[in-house]
C-alpha cells in the first residue's frame, strides 16, 4: 500500500507559509442518493469520476486530480463518500453544492448544453441558466438526489492564489508570499464535463464569515482565508477547499449524513481534539459533540456540529486506506 506523502509547502491564508503536514487531512465529504447505482452512473458519466462501491449502500467516487495525487501521494486528496438512503430527509440547497472547472466559457455552455441533452438519462432535476457570480462564469444544476452541482470556468483563479492573496481587506496583501503549484491531473473515463475539468470545492451556509474561522483555524487545525466580503474558504493540506458563504440567519440544518471528514493520525490526537473542542464549545458555538466510537472501515471517530449547523467528522482512519479503495480499478 502507498503511504500518502506531505512534503507540499502551501500558503496559509494569513500571508504566511505552511507545510501541509501542518494541516489537518480534509479528505472526503459525504452525501447521500436514493439509488446507488444511477448515482454511479451519472458521476461517471457526467464528470468522469472513478466509483468504488466498497461496501452495501456505500461508495467512494474521485475526479481526475484525486486519482493523480492518490497514484503519485505526493498531496493531500478530497473524495465523495456516498450512501444509499431509503429517502431524502434534507434536500440541499444552492449554498450546500459541490463544484467542477473546466478550461473556458465556451466549455461551460457546452458542459450545460449536454446536460439539458442527456438530462433524463442522467436524472437531472433542473439546469439553471449560466451566470457570471464571484468572478466565473457557470451554472448550477439540481441531480435526482437533491443534491446541487457546479460547472464553472474560473479565469486563472485557484484556491492556491487565493490563499496566497490572503483576506481581501487585508494590508501588505502584495508582498504575501505566492504559492501556486500546477494542478495538475489523471485520465479517467471521457465524459460530459470534458478532459480537463476537475473537482474543485464544495460550499456551505456561515452565518458570519470572520467569526467561523479560528474554530476552523485553532481546533480543527485548517487554514482559512476571506478572500471576499461575502465568504470565506477552508482547507486542509490540499488545493480542495470549501466555500463558506455568508447567510446571516438563512442557514439550513443539515444532518450527519451531509457532513466533511477530517482525518488525525491516532488515538491520542483524536482524543485531544475532542478535548479541545469539548473545552472551547462555547467560545465557538459548537452544538453538538458525540462520544468516540469505533469507524465501521477503520480507525476511531467522533463528531460535532458548528455554530452554522455543518457537520465534521475526526477519524483516525488512514489515509491510505482511502487510496486502497481504488487500488483495482
Amino acid at each position: 500500500m502507498a503511504t500518502v506523502n506531505r512534503e507540499m509547502e502551501l500558503a496559509s491564508g494569513r500571508g504566511s507559509v505552511v507545510p501541509s503536514a501542518a494541516l489537518s487531512r480534509l479528505v472526503a465529504g459525504t452525501l447521500v442518493t436514493t439509488d446507488l447505482i444511477r448515482a454511479r452512473h451519472f458521476y461517471t458519466e457526467f464528470f468522469g469520476m472513478e466509483c468504488v462501491q466498497y461496501a452495501p449502500g456505500r461508495m467512494l467516487a474521485r475526479d481526475r486530480r484525486s486519482k493523480y495525487l492518490m497514484t503519485r501521494t505526493a498531496h493531500d486528496f478530497f473524495v465523495l463518500d456516498v450512501l444509499q438512503v431509503p429517502s431524502i430527509e434534507r434536500p440541499q440547497a444552492m449554498v450546500n453544492h459541490w463544484g467542477f472547472s473546466v478550461g473556458s466559457e465556451v466549455e461551460v455552455d457546452r458542459v450545460r448544453a449536454a446536460a439539458l441533452a442527456r438530462g433524463e438519462e442522467l436524472g437531472i432535476k433542473t439546469i439553471h441558466p449560466t451566470t457570471k457570480m464571484h468572478g466565473s462564469y457557470g451554472f448550477y444544476f439540481i441531480d435526482a438526489d437533491d443534491n446541487w452541482w457546479e460547472v464553472e470556468f474560473r479565469r486563472g483563479m485557484t484556491h492556491d492564489l487565493l490563499f496566497s492573496h490572503g483576506d481581501f481587506d487585508a494590508e501588505n496583501r502584495e508582498s504575501f508570499p505566492i504559492i501556486n503549484p500546477p494542478l495538475e491531473i489523471a485520465e479517467t473515463k471521457r465524459a460530459i464535463i470534458g478532459d480537463e475539468a476537475f473537482f474543485t470545492h464544495g460550499t456551505t451556509a456561515v452565518a458570519d464569515c470572520t467569526d467561523c474561522r479560528p474554530f476552523y483555524e485553532q481546533v480543527l487545525g485548517l487554514r482559512t482565508v476571506r478572500h471576499s466580503r461575502q465568504a470565506n474558504l477552508f482547507a486542509g493540506g490540499s488545493d480542495f477547499g470549501v466555500v463558506g458563504v455568508g447567510a446571516g440567519l438563512r442557514i439550513q440544518d443539515q444532518l450527519p449524513d451531509n457532513r466533511f471528514i477530517v482525518l488525525v493520525e491516532g488515538d491520542e490526537a483524536l482524543r485531544a481534539l475532542q478535548e479541545r473542542v469539548q473545552e472551547t464549545a462555547d467560545t465557538f458555538g459548537v452544538q453538538q459533540i458525540t462520544e468516540i466510537e469505533p469507524g465501521e472501515f477503520g480507525g476511531n471517530f467522533f463528531r460535532l456540529r458548528t455554530r452554522d449547523q455543518i457537520w465534521f467528522e475526526i477519524s483516525t482512519r488512514t489515509p491510505e486506506s482511502y487510496v486502497a479503495v481504488f487500488d483495482n480499478i
